[in-house]
């Protein structure tokens, strides 16, 4: 903001003694002006009906971190990378940086979370790589450990329709049965010497029937098209 006239040692030496009192009545008149165009730039002024309250708070950079005074805080802007951040300085001189890069400063750096959108917040640096088709596993402290554990990514294992391992069936998980000779008065026999011998329409003796199956394995597909949504990882700046 532009003002009237420039506050500054020449100006605080106004009025001089000699002037006489309708020079001094207009240095009265332009003082009020003076005063009343600073306040302005964060109060409300006579007509308002604010008047004296403050509409806003403007914090210019210090030359320098205030230095700590027991009993008393300090809230200020301070120079930050070419960009002018809040600050909080506490009586024992502790300084906290209250916001980063547009945004309120409430995470130390290296701070890692997870956001539901596409892209890092300002101030967050997303992980496009390490932590990609991931899933999330809850453990307490004491079993923490950093980094990618498995082998499989996430969309393989939930895909939307997959195949169980292949097995074949063992003699032992196949049910009990029994496969019984047909008898007609025939004589039956096989390549491998067993036979039977029949008399009318029963048969007298065990035997066994001919080979038959390719002893392959099967599969179960498992449909486990589960509902998920989207994350993304980042660190605090």
């Amino acid at each position: 903001m532009a003002f009237t006239r420039t506050w500054n040692a020449a100006y605080e030496a106004q009025p001089a003694d000699i002037e006489n009192i309708s020079i001094g009545a207009s240095r009265i008149r332009d003082l009020k002006t003076d005063i009343q165009e600073r306040l302005e730039i964060d109060h409300f002024h006579a007509g308002d009906a604010q008047d004296g309250e403050h509409k806003k708070l403007t914090l210019g950079a210090p030359i320098a971190t205030p230095a700590n005074i027991a009993n008393k805080g300090f809230l200020y802007t301070k120079d930050v990378g070419a960009k002018v951040e809040l600050h909080w300085e506490d009586e024992d001189g502790n300084e906290i940086a209250l916001t980063a890069a547009g945004s309120i400063n409430a995470f130390p750096a290296t701070t890692s979370m997870l956001f539901y959108q596409s892209a890092a917040p300002a101030g967050w640096t997303k992980d496009v790589a390490t932590f990609d088709d991931h899933c999330i596993r809850v453990v307490s402290s004491t079993a923490w450990s950093a980094g990618s554990k498995g082998t499989d990514a996430f969309s393989t294992v939930f895909s939307a329709s997959k195949a169980a391992e292949s097995h074949v069936l063992t003699i032992a998980e196949m049910p009990s049965h029994d496969h019984a000779p047909l008898g007609g008065g025939n004589f039956l026999s096989d390549t491998a010497g067993a036979s039977v011998w029949a008399t009318g329409a029963a048969a007298n003796k065990d035997s066994k029937t001919g080979t038959t199956g390719g002893g392959g394995g099967h599969v179960h597909d498992i449909t486990m098209d589960l509902n998920y949504i989207n994350v993304i990882r980042a660190t605090k700046d």
